[in-house]
């Protein structure tokens, strides 16, 4: 399907652009200037839209891909992906990604933001956990603040053993929070897990990420 035109886009939603420099690279990105146009107007909590911000774990995960030389031949998935920051730094520096979200409004943002950064190359999918439907297996699955429901984790524990390929890696960037810390020793039952502390420093405070990588056990 072919994106939508960024002209189009901007008729649609108004926006702010956020500027980002990820590594020796420059990037900016569309994010929505109100949550309020994006809300239910009878039950504001229902599918509130989380995705419409960048997290400071999505910044921290994309540090580290920037950081990371491509892989010839490999092949990068994100979930959950918000508005693609992660994925489109990920294009950027060289990576073949496929970009996945489930929310239509993110996908739009996602579609927009790929176009505003040259990134003609990743591709932009809709994706769901529990009826995932795609083509092949992944290199690396990257995801930011993707753990926040418990009920997510076995979707989640046969989304990447389905589509992460053998000696593959997952990399997740989660917030500092019991659900995270709870799936990762969930997952220890099925992947090799290295985790560490880091921090994301924002104009007002430091904030703790959870860096982790997943191999898996049956490779």
């Amino acid at each position: 399907m072919a994106q939508r035109p960024l002209d189009d886009f901007r008729k649609k939603y108004k926006t702010q652009k956020k500027r980002l420099t990820i590594g020796h690279e420059e990037f900016c990105f569309h994010v929505p200037d109100s949550l309020d146009p994006l809300l239910d107007p009878d039950d504001p909590l229902k599918g509130f839209p989380l995705w419409a911000r960048i997290w400071e774990a999505a910044i921290l995960l994309a540090l580290e891909v920037a950081a990371m030389p491509p892989t010839p031949n490999g092949k990068v998935l994100e979930i959950g992906a918000g508005l693609g920051v992660v994925g489109v730094v990920a294009s950027r520096y060289g990576h073949n990604t496929t970009i996945t979200e489930y929310d239509a409004r993110a996908l739009e943002f996602i579609r927009a933001n790929v176009q505003e950064n040259n990134c003609a190359g990743a591709q932009v999918l809709r994706l769901d956990w529990y009826e995932p439907e795609l083509e092949g297996q992944f290199d690396l699955i990257l995801g930011s603040e993707v753990v926040y429901r418990r009920e997510d984790f076995a979707a989640l524990r046969s989304l990447f053993f389905r589509f992460l390929k053998p000696q593959g890696m997952v990399m997740l960037a989660e917030g500092l929070r019991k659900t995270s810390m709870d799936f990762f020793a969930q997952m220890s039952d099925h992947f090799h897990i290295k985790a560490q502390k880091k921090a994301i420093t924002t104009e007002d405070e430091k904030v703790p990420v959870i860096l982790a990588t997943m191999r898996p056990k049956r490779a």
